[in-house]
């Protein structure tokens, strides 16, 4: 296959399929857009007509901002002409000194495709898709409302837990047990995930056998084995001691501690017969087919010794229950597992009407590889839509979406082309398929390289040149992924390096096989090298760079999150300032466990065992502030629990952890600990997180810390996405940064610490794993563990892991600017079933068998690589880091703002806010008082609200199902009840049996509806209302003009309202609150129509101390609830003015109840309902309060 180099603007753009290998560092970017240009400007393509996909919606943004400066820059160029070739757009120069005809025709080609900019079409490879699917829902058969989840981890959890479900707890005592032995939940839901990824591949015969089949031959082989051995117990385990006939005295039974196993084994079968043993290892040397083998005998003991021994028979049945022993019955379950999963994913997703990325690429592929008229359709309409077509990243495509482009643009007619590099592809855990890359290498013969880095030094591109020239097939890929050595930008200067770009630090070989000593040398020597280069002057490794090296010129690459956070507190140990970047979640951290613990004990304030507790975790001081001696002081820390307690209650999570963070100084505590901004930064993260749950499932504090709970555990119906559970980075100002080689792709740093990234065996963690024949690359999906693969297989198995190792190596390595150290552990030279010694992937790559090999190889001259073995000895030689101080900062100023204008802005509020001066809520929080039920709380009460804690969400319970309730014919009222009492339990008790509370509820409820409002004759009542006559949640947004409490307190003083406290509108005057402008907004619980009046209700749940009608306007008048009805009648009043032809608010405008639910006495006509009807005067005086001139009509009358 002929490369030749791609020159960006000479290079012909043709027609078909163009592949283009942009090594690291080469300008892919750069050449893309350029592309881009060139046929808008060569081709006159229009812009919206040239198709860009690439993988982030980052890319997509850089690639849109690129593009856009770019013809900017060569629209103004072109008007230009006396720029010099420094100076001017390389495009620009190339059209005017060769393609004049293109030169005369750009200017216009380049405005109209900047006026139409905004139609430019690039998208990230899932947006394309999503876009195409819902265009062509009709051809690809699929539903044209379907919604988009990014997030499908709640669809996998479901179905394993249906599976479960159905299969798992109907299993009998034995079956279950043979099933736990073999497959945890956890480990089930790793082998799904996996799973998933590959729909494609071809599962292996494993995952094709019948667990029930596997097991059912060694359950009877059980069932005659276990009479015999309880029959000839004492007997076998008196052979087993004297061991006759010369056997060999080693393996259990018969080597130490083997005799007396057997005897416990033996008394366990004795008290449970019929539970099968998961394994039978201590019977493999009890078989009449081990009696038979001479290798088991010393010299002179011969096989015909116990042939015709007593336990010959139980040797038999030993002998056919070890060969019944499962074999692959791990990999049965899983299959079942999977085939149960899959189908019952895609039923949750119908349901739902909702698909994930893979489904809309699927249905795609699928589409497209039928050849139907609807796929030929949709390629027709696709290549009409886009004339050309660009793919970035293309090494990261799954074989799905290879498929859908080859079949979109892969056309004669067609300029498509793509852009990637297989050296660096490195997500195959997300289903990118480097395989499918090379196919398409293989049949396209147009294919131009990227060979210029840009990026790094001259030395470090021979550095790296070097070091992967070691090898003739360094990626592991039989040449299938070659290495050509990248050229530098200034390659016509000589190449004179100061001191060796990449630096190999070899782990000594007296430490393999301990991997905590190797971690612990490595993490050393890291910080080691990073404390000698801080301070050094750029000036000894490169001379395009001034000063000296500071923390954020440098990155480590770590393997994984654990590395990171290991290599992390060594750097804060010798206070190097470090930040940790890593995937690791939020829930996972110690912050997460530590705030449960201190919003436990904020919940249960008088608990003092959780209190304490709260007081030893970290945030709260590690103890400091818990003295055992002084009770009066943890007195007063129950006291200030209590107040955050109340708190929380009323104003929400958020506030009330701020003041806890204020009163405790958790921010100082927390930065003066190791990794303090990281543990800052997680426990602030976590308090959003929370708060916002919160918020978004209207949870009570018992609520927000059971969901908490639950979240920690893995175990929320709402599983949350992982960009919302990343750990978020401390600070990186001025910090040595930490980040896994993953995630490091398409950056640079000017100094990099790269580890190893892979080890010397495969992952024991490992369940399942996908690999490619190595003849076709067709994909193959097969249990990591399987006695029963051949050879040849473990063989390609093992070695595409190896080759994902070389090209992370490439990866990392390429990230450096000026200088990269690599950090590699021993060789191993163990041997694993059917491979070869299984050296470690750096040495296999590089056909390497020693540090000392390699380093004869790297430590020559012009190589720019140093090769060593680490001296431990001077690892413990170190002093902590201190930096340098910095000159005192320059005095800030600022202008005088005394003739600044400061227009003061409209603003919105709610009766929650002017009253409380608190942020606006949607709901008036119901009061609790917290005072306990006792034996002087009034008796009229329901025994039930014994049970339950005041506040907002007892408010929310009842008025929920207040809302959803038939007053005439209420039905399913028990359940309705039951839910809204789980959603939002609260609790001060909970029951044992929630239905009986639930029905004695729905009782009084129905009660409640029969319940008369006034003592009169013909008494109004709730069931006399239909659903037509009824208004729930009403609502209401209007408009003031300098209102404010003591406007509205002189309104209440004009007839006021019967029974009111005479102190009242004096209270509402000592709020302070200025004038406000702007917008009033809130929800009347109830708005109805009875008899050709409006009235409006509002339920209370607030807890009494009296509650006769005095008691009720005392309830009114301190929580305000005067002022609120008012506001509510205004808000009533506009409505029915605009609503109502001849509205007159004396004949339509009725009264206001407010309904005290725990005070409503059964029998008592008008008990617990506070009742008012507003004059005519008092509503003038409300509506010239908030605006003048009133819209509606008054009338004379009044009552």
């Amino acid at each position: 296959m002929s490369v030749k180099d791609f020159k960006v603007c000479s290079t012909p753009i043709e027609p078909n399929l163009t592949l283009i290998e942009a090594s690291a560092g080469t300008g892919k970017t750069y050449s893309l857009v350029r592309i881009i240009a060139r046929e808008i400007v060569e081709l006159d393509i229009p812009i919206e007509q040239i198709l860009t996909v690439t993988f982030t919606r980052a890319a997509t943004a850089e690639i849109k901002e690129r593009l856009h400066a770019l013809l900017c820059e060569i629209s103004t160029h072109l008007k230009q002409e006396d720029l010099e070739k420094e100076t001017c757009n390389d495009l620009v120069w190339h059209w005017r000194h060769n393609q004049p005809e293109v030169y005369a025709t750009a200017p216009t080609r380049v405005a109209i495709a900047l006026a139409n900019f905004d139609r430019a079409a690039v998208f990230t490879i899932d947006g394309f898709f999503q876009r195409l699917l819902k265009e062509s829902a009709f051809e690809a058969n699929a539903l044209f409302s379907t919604e988009l989840v990014t997030d499908e981890s709640s669809f996998t959890e479901n179905a394993l837990r249906d599976y479960w479900r159905q299969h798992v707890y109907s299993l009998t005592p034995t079956q279950l047990r043979m099933f736990q032995s073999f497959v945890k939940f956890d480990d089930a839901k790793k082998f799904l995930t996996n799973a998933l990824r590959y729909p494609n591949a071809t599962f292996d015969a494993a995952y094709h056998t019948s667990p029930n089949a596997i097991s059912q031959a060694y359950l009877d082989a059980w069932k005659h084995c276990a009479p015999l051995l309880l029959q000839h117990a004492e007997e076998l385990q008196q052979f087993v001691i004297d061991l006759p006939g010369g056997l060999k005295k080693s393996g259990h039974p018969y080597s130490s501690g083997g005799p007396q196993k057997l005897a416990t084994t033996i008394e366990q079968i004795h008290q449970a017969p019929d539970e099968v043993p998961s394994s039978v290892q201590l019977f493999t040397r009890l078989t009449s087919s081990y009696f038979s083998n001479p290798s088991a005998y010393k010299k002179g003991g011969k096989p015909d010794d116990i042939k015709n021994h007593p336990l010959a028979p139980l040797f038999q049945a030993f002998d056919a229950l070890v060969s019944a022993q499962p074999q692959g019955l791990q990999s049965a379950y899983y299959g079942e597992i999977l085939r149960f999963c899959r189908q019952r994913i895609q039923e949750l997703k119908q349901d739902q009407n909702v698909q994930g990325y893979g489904d809309v690429t699927a249905t795609l592929a699928r589409m497209l590889r039928e050849n139907t008229p609807a796929s030929q359709a949709v390629q027709r309409n696709t290549r009409n839509r886009y004339q050309a077509c660009l793919i970035d990243e293309f090494q990261d495509t799954s074989p799905d979406q290879c498929q859908v482009f080859l079949s979109l643009f892969h056309d004669p007619e067609r300029y498509f082309h793509i852009v990637g590099d297989p050296k660096q592809s490195i997500y195959r855990f997300r289903g990118a398929d480097v395989f499918s890359y090379i196919k398409v290498t293989e049949r396209n013969p147009r294919t131009y390289q990227l060979r210029t880095n840009y990026r790094s030094s001259p030395v470090m591109v021979q550095a790296v040149n070097s070091f992967f020239s070691l090898s003739t097939d360094p990626f592991l890929t039989n040449g299938k992924i070659h290495f050509t050595p990248s050229l530098w930008k200034d390659d016509e200067k000589a190449l004179e390096p100061k001191e060796a770009a990449l630096h190999i630090h070899h782990i000594p070989e007296e430490l393999s096989g301990n991997k905590d000593n190797i971690k612990k040398t490595t993490t050393k020597h890291i910080c080691t090298e990073i404390h000698r280069l801080l301070g050094q002057p750029w000036s000894s490794y490169t001379s395009k760079k001034d000063g000296s090296i500071q923390p954020s010129d440098i990155a480590i690459l770590v393997r994984d999150g654990y590395e990171g956070n290991s290599i992390y507190s060594e750097l804060c140990r010798q206070n190097i300032p470090a930040t940790l970047n890593t995937r690791s979640s939020l829930m996972e951290s110690e912050e997460a466990q530590q705030m449960l613990i201190i919003l436990r004990a904020i919940l249960e304030p008088r608990r003092p065992k959780l209190l304490r507790t709260a007081l030893l975790s970290p945030p709260l001081g590690s103890g400091r502030l818990f003295d055992q001696e002084n009770e009066e002081a943890f007195n007063h820390l129950c006291h200030q629990a209590a107040e955050l307690h109340s708190l929380w209650d009323i104003h929400g999570l958020m506030p009330m952890m701020l003041e806890c963070i204020r009163q405790f100084d958790i921010r100082a505590t927390l930065l003066k600990l190791p990794q303090g901004q990281r543990r800052i930064t997680n426990f602030l993260h976590l308090i959003e997180l929370l708060d916002e749950k919160a918020s978004q499932q209207k949870l009570n504090p018992a609520g927000a810390v059971h969901w908490f709970e639950m979240a920690l555990q893995n175990q929320t119906d709402d599983i949350l996405d992982n960009e919302t559970l990343e750990l978020r980075i401390s600070t990186d100002d001025d910090a040595v940064q930490l980040l896994t080689q993953h995630a490091c792709k398409g950056l640079e740093f000017p100094i990099v610490f790269a580890l190893c990234p892979c080890a010397s065996e495969q992952s024991k963690k490992k369940i399942s794993l996908a690999y490619h024949d190595a003849d076709n690359f067709d994909l193959h999906f097969a249990p990591a563990e399987d006695n029963m693969q051949s050879a040849e297989t473990l063989q390609t198995r093992s070695q595409e892991d190896h080759a994902d190792a070389a090209r992370l190596a490439y990866v990392a390595l390429t990230r450096s600017v000026s200088l990269c150290h690599f950090y590699l552990p021993p060789p191993k030279t163990t041997k694993t079933k059917g491979c070869e010694p299984d050296k470690h992937s750096i040495y296999r790559m590089l056909d390497m068998e020693s540090p000392e090999a390699l380093s004869s190889q790297c430590n020559l001259p012009g190589t720019c690589i140093e090769s060593s073995i680490i001296d431990t000895s001077v690892l413990n030689n170190f002093k902590r880091y201190s930096a340098p101080s910095h000159t005192k900062p320059a005095t800030l100023t600022s202008r005088n703002a005394d003739k600044i204008n400061i227009t003061r802005q409209e603003r919105t509020t709610s009766f929650t806010g002017i009253t409380r001066n608190a942020p606006e809520t949607i709901h008036d929080i119901d009061e609790n008082t917290g005072t306990p039920y006792t034996d002087e709380t009034p008796t009229n009460q329901n025994r039930f609200w014994d049970q339950l804690q005041g506040g907002a969400s007892l408010g929310l319970v009842f008025h929920e199902v207040l809302e959803v309730t038939n007053f005439q014919a209420p039905s399913n009222l028990t359940n309705t009840i039951a839910t809204k009492l789980d959603q939002y339990r609260p609790w001060r008790i909970q029951p044992d049996d929630g239905s009986a509370l639930s029905q004695e509820i729905a009782d009084t409820v129905e009660q409640w509806l029969d319940h008369p409002f006034d003592d009169s004759d013909a008494p109004f009542t709730l069931n006399q209302l239909a659903d037509k006559q009824r208004i729930n949640e009403c609502e209401f947004l209007i408009t003031g003009s300098q209102f404010s409490l003591q406007s509205l307190a002189k309104v209440l003083d004009i007839s006021p309202p019967a029974n009111m406290p005479s102190n009242y509108t004096e209270q509402l005057c000592k709020i302070e609150q200025s004038q406000l402008d702007g917008y009033l907004t809130g929800f009347i619980d109830l708005v109805f129509e009875h008899q050709g009046r409006y009235h409006i209700l509002d339920w209370k749940t607030n807890q009494l101390s009296d509650d006769s009608p005095l008691g009720l306007c005392a309830a009114m008048a301190e929580h305000h609830y005067y002022l609120q009805y008012h506001l509510y009648t205004l808000a009533l009043d506009r409505f029915l003015a605009h609503r109502l032809t001849d509205y007159d608010p004396a004949i339509h405008l009725g009264h206001v109840y407010y309904v005290f639910l725990r005070a409503i006495k059964s029998g008592t006509p008008a008990s617990g309902v506070f009742s008012d009807r507003i004059t005519m005067p008092r509503l003038e005086a409300l509506r010239q309060t908030f605006a003048p001139a009133p819209t509606s009509p008054t009338s004379q009358h009044q009552d």
